[in-house]
């Protein structure tokens, strides 16, 4: 699994290093190569930037999540929204709730006699709560009081499952936390099995387990 930039000169093999600190000091080469890599993300075509996987290119915005705007992102969108009433309903149907469905549907009849009993109309009513309606009806969604590097984790294991994505690229996220949680989030992506890319515009990565690979204004490698 291997990303690469026509502008580079160094191939980031991820099956070498899981784990990677892009930092480029020169201003405009990293506005030039974030946007490019955001474009890319963005969109389905092709750019400066390539990923492949066992020798065959494989698209960027399938495989890779880019997150840069932290104060924007959420866990909440149609497509969030979706995965996790299909996640929800799956728990359902596999661990037989059928009787307890039973159950509610036997009362709600009751009920429904009862009310049409006091309507002097020519009523009726045609329902019955099945595994699809009351996932609808308790509307799950991602709880609203996680912190910042708890929401971040969650994010991305949500995108995990809806895109199986292989690589997050993180721009500028050393400003958002400290030392001990890009630490624990570090060792949490890595269970999840995810590779891990951070983008700075100066050297912020403390952790020596992570290869370093600097930019520096005269665009040498360092």
């Amino acid at each position: 699994m291997k990303l690469i930039n026509s502008k580079i000169d160094y191939i980031f093999d991820f099956s070498k290093n899981d784990t990677y600190s892009l930092v480029i000091e020169n201003p405009n080469e990293f506005y030039s190569l974030t946007m490019e890599l955001f474009y890319q993300c963005s969109s389905d075509l092709d750019g400066e930037w390539v990923f492949g996987v066992n020798n065959e290119i494989k698209s960027i915005s399938k495989n890779l999540l880019l997150l840069h705007n932290y104060y924007e992102f959420s866990c909440s969108s149609k497509k969030i929204d979706s995965l996790i009433n299909s996640t929800i309903l799956d728990a359902l149907k596999t661990n037989d709730y059928f009787e307890e469905i039973s159950s509610i549907n036997s009362e709600l009849f009751k009920i429904n006699d009862k009310i049409c009993e006091k309507v002097d109309l020519p009523i009726e009513s045609s329902f019955e709560i099945d595994f699809d309606s009351i996932v609808k009806l308790l509307n799950y969604k991602i709880k609203d009081d996680l912190d910042f590097l708890n929401k971040l984790i969650t994010y991305i294991d949500i995108f995990i499952k809806i895109k199986k994505i292989k690589v997050v690229v993180f721009i500028g996220l050393f400003s958002y936390l400290s030392e001990q949680e890009i630490d624990n989030l570090i060792k949490q992506l890595r269970y999840m099995d995810i590779k891990i890319m951070f983008i700075d515009n100066y050297d912020k990565c403390p952790f020596k387990y992570v290869k370093k690979i600097i930019i520096d204004n005269d665009l040498c490698i360092i």
